[in-house]
């Protein structure tokens, strides 16, 4: 026993430590059990919160709308793999179909607009003989040559676009003249006083009159609609057929020859509509009688905007979505050329038509299905038949009226800007737009 004591004596210290751990380990292991069943269930709380939260989000997909005027679709959801690829798929869709009808626009917009020169534009020969000459050539299909027999561009354009004119005065004058002297001489051998009595003159008069009208109408039948070039008049950018300009140093500059190109494309969708309205349900060309527009009285074409270095426009224009900007007292589509438009340019016309009253609805869908145009203003006023056929103008049994019309134009910049000289692009303002 002595011997156990002296031992615990001698080792005191180490014995106390084992038996303080000793008994520490059963208060530990109650009190770790506790902690860790609180520690555990706050976290179950935590995870379970974060988790409802979770389940009861909600996200807004958003897959965007490529036509004016409607709504982006919008599907609320908690988000979810399957659903964001779906939407992220849709999106994609829609992307390609706008660059679809984006491509489709471009090409139905620049139909068959082209220079009308080759190699004259954009840019042109670098050497400045070689432009000059070529701006020569230029001026003289556009004018014509009298000389030589040649039409202008404009009458030519218009010849293919099935326009004609009235019969030439002078040779029907000496068609009626000559059948006048005949029926009077016949009226005059057969008079027992080799004269003419009234009733007869009379009945002559009505003959000719007839005649008259009946060379008139078959005359029509040659063509679809009434117009020649002088139906362009007060135009201000149209070249003059000017033989001095042709044959001496008044050669138009680029930038003037591409102003006269631009109004030739808008003469060119003008006769394009109007081909449309006379075209039969058979795809023929419809004489003048059956042709719903039956004569163009005149037809004037507003400049191309040029806005240069000037930023900004005057107050009304009105920007949303990032489209191009609108200004609604311009017109009722509220379309306009602008320093902030990049997309596209609106050119302004202003026609005077004689047309059927009862086919003028199809002139205006004409309009609109043929291109971007756009019918904003239409004016109907009655016309004197008689007076006109007495000009030569046989129209037909139909009801006809004299339409006024103001057309918008709309030109995309997609297909125009690559046509446009770089100093036609800073005058019209392109670079300012980026």
């Amino acid at each position: 026993m002595s011997g156990i004591l002296k031992f615990l004596k001698q080792r005191w210290l180490p014995i106390v430590c084992v038996l303080v751990v000793l008994g520490t380990l059963p208060t530990a292991w109650i009190f770790s059990n506790k902690w860790n069943a609180e520690i555990l269930k706050t976290a179950e709380d935590d995870a379970g919160d974060k988790l409802n939260k979770i389940k009861r989000a909600r996200v807004t997909y958003v897959i965007p709308s490529v036509v004016p005027g409607q709504q982006d679709t919008t599907i609320s959801d908690s988000p979810n793999a399957a659903m964001t690829a779906w939407v992220a798929d849709q999106r994609q869709q829609r992307v390609e179909q706008a660059g679809l009808v984006m491509a489709d626009a471009t090409k139905r917009n620049k139909a068959k607009h082209g220079p009308l020169v080759q190699g004259l534009y954009p840019e042109g020969p670098g050497n400045d003989s070689q432009l000059k000459r070529q701006m020569r050539e230029y001026l003289e299909l556009m004018t014509g040559d009298a000389r030589a027999g040649k039409p202008s561009w404009y009458t030519r354009t218009l010849r293919e676009a099935g326009a004609g004119t009235v019969p030439n005065a002078a040779e029907l004058g000496q068609l009626i003249a000559e059948q006048k002297d005949r029926e009077e001489a016949i009226a005059s051998a057969e008079s027992e006083d080799g004269r003419v009595d009234a009733e007869r003159q009379k009945q002559i008069d009505e003959s000719l009159v007839s005649r008259r009208i009946g060379e008139y109408r078959r005359h029509a039948q040659g063509f679809s609609f009434y117009a020649d070039e002088s139906v362009l008049g007060g135009h201000n950018l149209f070249p003059t057929p000017s033989m001095e300009a042709r044959d001496g140093a008044q050669v138009p500059s680029h930038e003037e020859g591409f102003m006269w190109m631009a109004d030739a494309w808008v003469l060119e969708d003008i006769l394009g509509a109007i081909g449309a309205a006379n075209t039969g349900v058979g795809g023929e060309r419809t004489e003048v009688e059956l042709s719903p527009v039956k004569r163009i009285v005149k037809l004037e074409i507003d400049k191309l905007p040029l806005f240069g270095a000037r930023k900004g426009d005057p107050g009304g224009l009105i920007s949303r979505d990032g489209r191009a900007p609108l200004d609604p007292n311009a017109s009722i589509t509220g379309r306009v050329s602008s320093s902030e438009n990049s997309v596209y340019d609106v050119r302004n016309v202003r026609l005077e038509l004689v047309v059927s009253s009862e086919k003028l609805p199809s002139v205006i869908e004409a309009f609109h299905s043929t291109g971007l145009m756009t019918v904003t203003d239409l004016d109907l006023t009655e016309i004197d038949v008689w007076d006109d056929l007495s000009q030569g103008y046989a129209y037909g049994n139909e009801h006809v009226v004299k339409a006024s019309m103001s057309i918008e134009i709309v030109w995309l910049r997609s297909w125009t800007v690559p046509l446009m000289p770089k100093t036609v692009q800073q005058i019209l303002g392109v670079n300012n737009n980026g």
